[in-house]
């Protein structure tokens, strides 16, 4: 948890430390699943009050961002009452999954899709051209709902997020054609934003892709990944590769959301 927050400060995102949270704001992007506030390591429940909860709302509202709380429930039991008790609902339960160097299976790193072909792994760079940059940005977003557009900005926030470091991204090509995505956090090593375009799925391109990201990792040093699942079929495809259950990961969100992916709360003027 430590390293997660770390990385968010890393990740363009501001964060403030308010009671025994630390918020984590993207300065640039409203996707709400980027700003987030979090738990501190070793957080108790006598630390917390209600206090905490309203200079939370104001943060958040004040960056034009939807107040959301991510936690590791193993770490945090006291947390999801104390936030169903203050006008917060649970927004998504997922599987937290853990994988070592130990655990991943080397056989699940050359899969082949259903006509034989190989699945091309590879690693996206800050070289690369807009357009590669540009093809990696689409998928990404299809596979997880998003409009296929993809502005200047976000463009060059990509580029310069694989240029320091930020994260690390594969895709997979099957027949030419660029058909999964994925990346990983080198600084709390998580992996996110592994995705399939939909006439691809089912033919080993996320296991292709997860795998390559992992043991690039771990020939690195890395001791441990970890991910949160979306559902049972990705926990299913996660445990082919090595990931195993050690709990869950629980998102809270302020009552008053919409709905929407991207946020609704206005700036004050």
């Amino acid at each position: 948890m430590r390293k997660t927050i770390d990385g968010s400060a890393r990740s363009g995102r501001r964060v403030v430390s308010v009671g025994p949270f630390a918020a984590a704001l993207h300065e640039t992007d409203d996707l709400i699943w980027l700003s987030y506030a979090l738990p501190w390591p070793g957080a108790a429940r006598e630390r917390f009050s209600r206090q905490d909860l309203v200079e939370l709302r104001r943060l958040f509202r004040e960056a034009g961002r939807v107040l959301r709380f991510e936690f590791f429930e193993p770490l945090h039991p006291w947390l999801a009452a104390l936030l169903a008790q203050n006008d917060f609902k649970l927004q998504a339960a997922q599987p937290l999954m853990l994988c070592g160097p130990d655990d991943l299976r080397p056989d699940r790193l050359r899969l082949r899709p259903a006509d034989g072909e190989e699945v091309e792994v590879c690693d996206l760079s800050p070289d690369d051209s807009s357009d590669l940059i540009g093809q990696f940005m689409v998928v990404s977003k299809l596979c997880f709902n998003e409009p296929p557009y993809v502005t200047p900005q976000e463009l060059q926030t990509t580029r310069e997020n694989l240029l320091n470091g930020t994260y690390r991204s594969a895709y997979a090509k099957v027949r030419g054609v660029v058909a999964g995505v994925g990346s990983i956090s080198p600084a709390n090593d998580e992996l996110v934003g592994i995705g399939t375009l939909a006439p691809f799925r089912r033919q080993g391109v996320a296991c292709a892709v997860s795998s390559h990201l992992l043991a690039s990792r771990f020939q690195a040093g890395s001791p441990l990944a970890w991910l949160s699942a979306g559902d049972e079929a990705a926990k299913l495809l996660y445990q082919k590769i090595g990931f195993r259950m050690v709990g869950m990961q629980l998102n809270y969100i302020d009552d008053s959301w919409d709905g929407r992916t991207r946020a609704s709360v206005p700036r004050p003027l």
